[in-house]
């Protein structure tokens, strides 16, 4: 038996419901019933009943072991403070904001939690979770896995930007001018390639002069005036210019972990 699904039971006994409870624990009432069916079994007693008015209630038996559940609900709690100040192996995908990299772990770190932390492309992130080298991270891409919890966490708006600027830029022009892309395997480069072909534009006509792994180095070359460079609009600073502001490449980032009660622990 899982300290989850006790914890689940208390809910369905507290709230009198398996609908209320699957929506305190983010389970869908079949689910929660599933879950109670399957305690009920491993301890070969009936623990709840439904009653006339609908309502959950519990049964004899239950109430003989309620306390000593709720004991071991409380001490699992008090053993997970104790121990709060566990490290959380997190990665950051290498076109997340360097502000909200911060804000992040500044926030778990007032609840005693260290991070060790890296900065690696999105696909890296994404093997390095599923290989389980990192407890978290976030990423620009985002993939289906059943073993994975996946939630959004946030938007930036992607920009064209250059050292020169051009007057009356549109999509036709993009043919005509050096860019510095990232790598690939970059989750930004992805988002990219993947949306100016969304576009009709033709990404194997474009001028790729660079590939360049980390993005600092990019923005470098671009502010150096060796070509035109996708970035978040937050990082376009002089001598950069925004050329090309399309609504299409507005990109979202996602958390992403095994352990939902992490991602759960960053998001609130």
């Amino acid at each position: 038996m899982k300290i989850e699904d006790i914890k689940i039971l208390l809910d369905v006994i507290k709230q009198k419901s398996f609908t209320e409870a699957g929506i305190i624990n983010e389970y869908s009432q079949s689910t929660i019933s599933k879950k109670i069916k399957k305690i009920e079994e491993e301890l070969k007693i009936k623990l709840v009943y439904r009653n006339k008015n609908a309502e959950i209630l519990p049964t004899t038996q239950e109430q003989k072991i309620h306390d000593d559940l709720n004991m071991i609900i409380e001490t699992y709690e008090k053993i997970k403070n104790m121990t709060n100040n566990k490290i959380i192996k997190i990665g950051f995908s290498t076109g997340y904001s360097e502000t909200k990299i911060i804000e992040i772990i500044e926030k778990l770190k007032k609840e005693n939690i260290e991070t060790q932390v890296e900065i690696v492309n999105s696909e890296q992130l994404y093997r390095d979770i599923l290989e389980n080298k990192i407890d978290v991270a976030i990423i620009g891409i985002k993939k289906e896995n059943e073993k994975i919890y996946t939630e959004k966490i946030t938007e930036e708006q992607i920009i064209l930007a250059g050292k020169k600027p051009i007057k009356y830029f549109d999509k036709e022009k993009i043919y005509e001018i050096p860019l510095i892309l990232h790598q690939e395997g970059s989750g930004l480069r992805e988002f990219i390639i993947e949306k100016l072909e969304q576009m009709k534009i033709k990404t194997n006509r474009l001028q790729i002069k660079y590939e360049i792994g980390y993005e600092e180095f990019s923005i470098e070359a671009a502010k150096k005036g060796y070509g035109y460079i996708f970035i978040p609009k937050e990082k376009c600073q002089l001598p950069l210019q925004k050329i090309w502001e399309p609504e299409e490449l507005t990109r979202s980032f996602y958390i992403i972990s095994k352990d939902k009660q992490i991602i759960k622990k960053i998001k609130e």
